[in-house]
């Protein structure tokens, strides 16, 4: 959720250099920490000013300015689950959506994830939140938790906490 809600919050406040900095390492962008370094270090202004003026430099900044050009203009006529939803079916120059990224990036559990982002985005415009920052206002302040179940037979290893595994039955926890 946490990189979902830093988007609202780069869309409502670009000079926000530390919110852009984690977006530009999540799984939105495929910006690794050279290249993120390479931007940032000696700029003389915001990151996202730099983003702007330098994009055609590296193609994986090229992708980011797009991204986050789109992400604004969008922000600012769409209600949040809208914008959401455009935003995880948007696909990449490969041709991939940001869904499929995402999920590629963190795993299938991520899914679940995704699709209880969306459904608290349908319920807060159900309850009148038509804007992206009291969307995202309130997305901060929830504790919205996701229960997965245990699939059986999948062929992978889950990494998981004690606490996270409690209630689990396998053969190896």
């Amino acid at each position: 959720f946490a990189d979902l809600v830093g988007l609202a919050r780069f869309c409502l406040y670009p000079w926000d250099d530390l919110t852009l900095a984690a977006l530009l390492r999540s799984p939105l962008c495929d910006v690794d920490e050279a290249s993120l370094y390479a931007l940032a270090q000696g700029r003389r202004g915001s990151l996202w000013g730099e983003l702007q003026r330098r994009a055609a430099e590296r193609p994986e900044w090229s992708a980011a300015r797009e991204l986050f050009a789109w992400a604004r203009a969008e922000a600012a006529q769409r209600p949040p689950f809208d914008f959401y939803g455009r935003l995880l079916g948007r696909r990449d120059a490969a041709g991939r959506s940001l869904r499929a990224r995402i999920l590629t990036r963190l795993g299938r559990e991520a899914e679940q994830a995704l699709d209880a982002f969306l459904a608290e985005a349908l319920a807060a415009e159900r309850r009148g939140v038509r804007d992206l920052e009291r969307f995202a206002e309130q997305m901060a302040g929830s504790e919205v938790e996701v229960k997965r179940e245990q699939e059986e037979g999948r062929g992978e290893v889950r990494v998981m906490t004690v606490h996270g595994s409690k209630g689990l039955e396998a053969p190896v926890v």
